[in-house]
């Protein structure tokens, strides 16, 4: 009976170790999703500042880099959770390299480039100071990826609208599917204004609008027409 109740504990143990490991991995997303100014320490040409974004994209996550004297963001080939790491894999003046970082605080992480060089990263806050163009650009990455959008006490009940947003050739897009049919169709709006985004579509022919805004790193809140409460979550 020692031996079952010890495979048993053993079992429980391990289960629930997995379960901490789940959710530790999604911690560490959520903690490097936005923007970040990456320092190389003590390279060849001395230290380098890449900067990063990490963002949800069609419920994956997703990086991007510039490098050095370059304009346009290129995607990182790899992006991974590892433990307590963020690993992501790039080629930047013709080599393969690997980064991995790990949260030091709120606003800083540290970590090393091939296990060879120092890293150090600085969360790029979004302020007034920089524009109004860099918090839409936020609050755009903050949207992307698939939704479950629930507006309240509709005449037909709580209603709840399979959405996602992207960026496709440099827009924002949105997309829907209608209760009852499995086809996803475009949004005919999609803006950002402020802190909300407004979209546009008509479901079971009526014209309606929708405006969100963030409440959470997963949720946000807002209205139908002004008439009907609406909760959106993430899909994972």
């Amino acid at each position: 009976m020692k031996s079952i109740y010890s495979l048993l504990f053993v079992a429980f143990t391990l289960l629930m170790g997995s379960q901490v490991n789940a959710q530790s991995a999604s911690e560490v997303e959520s903690y490097f999703l936005g923007k970040w100014n990456v320092t190389v320490k003590g390279t060849p040409n001395g230290d380098i500042t890449i900067p990063f974004r990490f963002a949800k994209v069609d419920g994956k996550l997703k990086g991007y880099f510039l490098e050095p004297e370059a304009k346009d963001e290129k995607a990182t080939d790899t992006v991974y959770i590892e433990g307590a790491e963020i690993k992501t894999g790039f080629n930047i003046a013709g080599y393969d390299v690997v980064v991995g970082m790990s949260k030091k605080d709120d606003d800083n992480a540290t970590g090393s480039l091939m296990g060879m060089f120092d890293v150090t990263a600085a969360r790029v806050k979004e302020s007034a100071a920089a524009g109004s163009n860099g918090g839409a650009a936020s609050l755009q990455d903050y949207f992307l990826g698939k939704w479950d959008v629930t507006a309240k006490g509709t005449p037909n009940g709580d209603v709840t609208i399979p959405s996602r947003f992207a960026v496709v050739n440099g827009a924002l897009m949105g997309y829907f599917v209608e209760p009852g049919s499995s086809d996803e169709k475009a949004m005919s709006s999609v803006k950002l204004e402020g802190e909300k985004l407004i979209v546009g579509f008509t479901v079971m022919s009526y014209d309606i609008t929708v405006w969100l805004t963030k409440k959470d790193n997963d949720t946000a809140t807002g209205s139908l027409m002004d008439m009907f409460e609406v909760v959106a979550v993430r899909k994972k």
